[in-house]
């Protein structure tokens, strides 16, 4: 079994981008049997099927012995290429299809980040197909190797060779034609197909829970593999829930561990963060090595996501702690290599060496040469950053040694660019060049424009430096020919920066040039002293042009922090009513028992005043029968003697108990006035928070007014939208939803945005999002809608003074933002997490935004797309925050959702502006009930 943890769990970490048209009307031929490098015993290639535009490997995995396996999706640092060596062409792997298990579907795909638990039994046989596109066609030779972007995992493959020349037919060859027109749809056919026997199961087993937990966990499986996200939770969590009343905890730690992989992959780390470490409580109760490991590692891959480096870090070495007591030190090694990856992000360089290096040392100490190759080159990288150039240079020549053993390509030409980038440090120009060539001849043969784009600017860099001015020009403009074809403007803003200042430099810079390059070193130099000073002025202006605004946030939170204060005090208070309450109880209790002492008192008067009858009686019987009873006298006195003792001892405690009362009522006198004198102060302090209270009410509601008027007036709005509406409600006072208008060139921006937090941080946010928004397009000569989230974006992480550390807030903004242009029949659109929806005729599109805020993130590296779209008359675009789709409400207490959303749109399209704001609001608010408003909620419809 430990061939399978090696070898299973690799298999399956491939590349996923599948084209659906690659197989319409080809000529498909058939190798049966090929012959094949075996690299384990218990694996096959069954059958190669080929047409021009595709190869499919049939592979099968027969199972030795019991045990569990991991099937995982591919990586995004993956790439693997069947190469031709003879003819210089590839072929791209695309994805891995049809996983089966003994002929019956498990996964119709594994798709990037995917994973799936199985228990597998000897005997069993697992079968799927690898697909790979023509990236170039009329191969002799294929080779299996491994792109080397981070660490290759897919060890199967790296040896496996296919001696064939696949232009021509071969006696086991079959030739059959290809009438499949939509590959695509048929995995769609496969998901419904399981779907539905699911479904038609879980009605049968109406009686059985156990069974129907098994079977909602089967849909939430499929479902996971069809990237239905949230309809897997759902059924995850129905089946998580019979369990739960079952008390299996075992079959709750599965499923919470699938459950966490769907919040995973939809995005909510928290949930999946939560759902694993439920998993892992269970696991580490039963001393589950293996699968503590696996969810420590799947925790840290979350917290990382979430940008948490210091969280992500302590699982990950948790898991390698783990992996290292299983023996799975290659699983260790791994796990050294992302740590040493977070070190590195966070510019932490002698962190980041400690964990590559142990990786290197368990890497060579198991012979992976192609690891070893991965770790040297980044130690290189890392030495490179520290500016230690000649440790940089031996370790990337080691590891060049080792990419030209392996016949490693792409991993030999990302050193050789490497390598001219430590020469050109050096100003070792020439040197530098004749790698930066090397590298590009690579790169052109494999197809990879980005990688020509990125080394031709090196060049083209190398050659000013050489005052080799024609060349330098020459390979700049290549280098922008080839960003600009695949849509890369970083490299479009390098290349622009560096002719500038050629051009700067070889003439005599008249004043329109200076401007032009003082443009250019402002918009795209991020490391020019000027840019520096240009961007503190212009900090400054915005802060100066704020201050107003600032200040009035600094007053709203002071007021909030002293209505909290407030608040708790009246809490406080109420509390010592409640107490006083109880006082006023004792104090009845004690009255009534004061009434019980003046009735024994009464009672014991009376008892007096008999007393004294009784001795006039004995006083006339005395007289009347002295000569009667003197033969009795004696015994009469000692009678009277001893009616004289009880006397004296009942008038002892009489005086005792009339002292006790006495006593008792002074104390209850002193305590009434008391509890009197608390009431009056407790009624008096009452009332003067509760003036405190609406005194803040009434400052945090002044101060909504001034936050709604820095949103654009309804005049300037109708101006520029004639037909509109705005749906604004804000969960508390003030808001963390805004929208904004303004007119440049004769085109109308809109944005409509949703800042980190709601009430008063939120307000906050916003205003400061408006303030940037005004600076920035009042000075943009050409708007753009990604440019203008561009500069958004690295303005408010300026503004915020954020640098990616952990103990910062990660405060940013989600925003759709398009720019309408009337003449031309246009909008342009671009986003931060939030999409826009285009309805046209009876059909609703939706153009999804970028997957990163404007703020701190790991993506802020990356620019902002833009989409343009044609438009006609009567055209309606919505843009909204997700307030609305997310407030709770229902039967059921649910979520509104999206799909609700974009029915109801549909359902209102054709009615005036007006009328549509009425409707959404009046929905939202019968679906809402009694349910508190969750969050801020803003939705805008424009007819065009």
């Amino acid at each position: 079994m430990k061939s399978l943890h090696v070898i299973l769990p690799l298999i399956f970490i491939l590349g996923l981008i599948f084209n659906s048209n690659l197989f319409a009307q080809q000529v498909v031929h058939q190798i049966n049997n090929p012959q094949f490098s075996q690299v384990a015993p218990n694996y096959s290639i069954e059958k190669i099927s080929y047409t021009s535009n595709e190869i499919i490997f049939s592979i099968s995995i027969k199972i030795k012995q019991e045990g569990i396996i991991t099937l995982n999706g591919p990586m995004i640092s993956d790439s693997w290429f069947l190469v031709s060596q003879a003819k210089k062409k590839t072929f791209r792997l695309l994805s891995l299809r049809k996983i089966k298990r003994d002929n019956k579907l498990e996964n119709s795909i594994l798709k990037k980040g995917e994973s799936v638990i199985l228990t597998c039994f000897a005997g069993e046989v697992y079968r799927c197909d690898a697909h790979f596109e023509l990236v170039d066609n009329n191969i002799d030779k294929v080779i299996m190797i491994a792109g080397m972007i981070v660490k290759a995992n897919n060890v199967l493959f790296r040896n496996i060779a296919v001696n064939r020349n696949f232009g021509k037919e071969a006696k086991n060859e079959v030739v059959t034609d290809n009438t499949e027109q939509n590959t695509q749809q048929d995995d769609i056919d496969e998901y419904q197909a399981l779907i539905d026997k699911y479904k038609k199961n879980l009605t049968a087993a109406e009686n059985n829970s156990l069974e129907k937990a098994q079977i909602y966990e089967n849909l939430g499986n499929t479902y996971l593999s069809w990237q239905k996200y949230s309809q897997a939770v759902d059924n995850y969590l129905n089946a998580r829930k019979i369990q739960q009343d079952k008390n299996n905890k075992k079959e709750i730690a599965n499923i919470n561990l699938n459950l966490g992989n769907a919040y995973f992959y939809q995005g909510d780390n928290k949930a999946a963060i939560n759902t694993y470490k439920n998993a892992l409580n269970y696991e580490s109760k039963n001393n589950e090595t293996a699968k503590i490991a696996i969810l420590q590692n799947n925790i840290a891959s979350a917290y990382e996501n979430s940008t948490r480096f210091g969280s992500a870090l302590e699982f990950y070495d948790q898991a390698a702690t783990n992996k290292l007591t299983i023996k799975d030190e290659k699983g260790a090694a791994r796990i050294h290599y992302k740590m040493g990856n977070i070190y590195f992000v966070q510019e932490q360089y002698d962190d980041a060496l400690v964990f590559f290096t142990k990786s290197l040392s368990t890497d060579e100490k198991l012979g992976n040469q192609t690891e070893i190759t991965a770790s040297l080159n980044n130690i290189g990288v890392v030495y490179y950053e520290k500016n230690d150039l000649d440790k940089a240079l031996q370790s990337m020549n080691r590891s060049l040694d080792l990419a030209e053993k392996g016949n490693n390509s792409p991993e030999i030409a990302r050193l050789y660019n490497n390598i001219g980038n430590v020469n050109y440090d050096k100003k070792n120009y020439t040197r530098a060049i004749e790698f930066y060539g090397k590298a590009l001849k690579l790169k052109e043969s494999t197809g990879d424009k980005l990688g020509v784009a990125l080394t031709l600017h090196n060049i083209g860099n190398a050659h000013y430096k050489k005052q080799e001015l024609t060349q330098a020009l020459n390979n700049l403009k290549k280098s922008i020919e080839i960003a600009t074809e695949i849509n890369n403007k970083a490299i479009q803003f390098k290349n622009y920066k560096s002719i500038a200042q050629i051009v700067a430099d070889t003439t005599n810079c008249n004043p329109a040039l200076s401007h032009y390059k003082k443009y250019i070193d402002t918009r795209f130099s991020l490391s020019d002293e000027r840019e520096k000073q240009i961007s503190e002025m212009n900090i400054k202006y915005v802060v100066a042009d704020k201050e107003i605004n600032t200040h009035l946030i600094t007053e709203i939170v002071s007021l909030n922090r002293q209505h909290e204060t407030k608040t708790k005090e009246l809490h406080n208070i109420i509390g010592n009513l409640r107490t006083q309450k109880l006082l006023a109880v004792y104090q009845a209790q004690q009255k009534q028992k004061e009434a019980l002492l003046l009735k024994k008192e009464n009672q014991l008067q009376s008892l007096q005043l008999k007393q004294e009858e009784e001795k006039a009686q004995k006083r006339l019987i005395v007289l009347y029968g002295l000569i009667a009873v003197i033969v009795l006298v004696a015994i009469f006195f000692a009678v009277l003697l001893k009616q004289f003792r009880d006397k004296k001892k009942k008038n002892i405690q009489l005086a005792f108990q009339n002292s006790e009362i006495k006593q008792q009522k002074e104390e209850i006198e002193s305590q009434r006035d008391e509890i009197e004198t608390q009431r009056d102060f407790v009624i008096e302090q009452r009332d003067h928070i509760s003036d405190q209270k609406q005194h803040i009410t009434d400052s945090i509601e002044y101060a909504s007014l001034i936050q709604k008027a820095i949103l654009p007036p309804e005049k300037v709005i109708t101006s520029l939208l004639p037909e509109y509406f705005i749906l604004y409600k804000p969960r508390d006072i003030v808001s963390g939803d805004f929208y904004w208008v303004a007119k440049k060139n004769n085109k109308s921006v809109v944005v409509v945005a949703d800042c980190t937090g709601h009430g008063v941080p939120g307000a906050f946010m916003s205003m400061l999002g408006v303030s940037l928004l005004n600076e920035i397009v009042r000075t943009m000569d050409v708007i753009e809608s990604d440019l203008i989230l561009n500069q958004l974006r690295s303005d408010l992480i300026k503004s915020l003074h954020q640098t990616g550390k952990d103990e910062e807030a990660k405060d940013g903004i989600d925003l759709s933002l398009c720019i309408i242009d009337k003449k031309n029949g246009t909008v342009e659109f671009s986003g931060a997490y939030n999409p826009m929806y285009l309805i046209s005729g009876d059909e609703l599109s939706q153009y999804k935004a970028d997957k990163m805020p404007i703020g701190i993130s790991r993506r802020q590296e990356q620019a902002f797309q833009k989409n343009i779209i044609n438009i006609k008359k009567s055209d309606v675009i919505y843009l909204f925050s997700d307030g609305y789709v997310d407030q709770f409400g229902g039967t059921n207490d649910k979520k509104f959702l999206t799909k609700r959303f974009k029915k109801l749109l549909l359902e209102i399209k054709h009615k005036p502006m007006s009328e549509q704001k009425e409707i959404l609001d009046k929905t939202l608010e019968d679906w809402k009930g009694t349910t508190d408003q969750i969050d801020d909620i803003l939705v805008m419809g424009i007819r065009l």
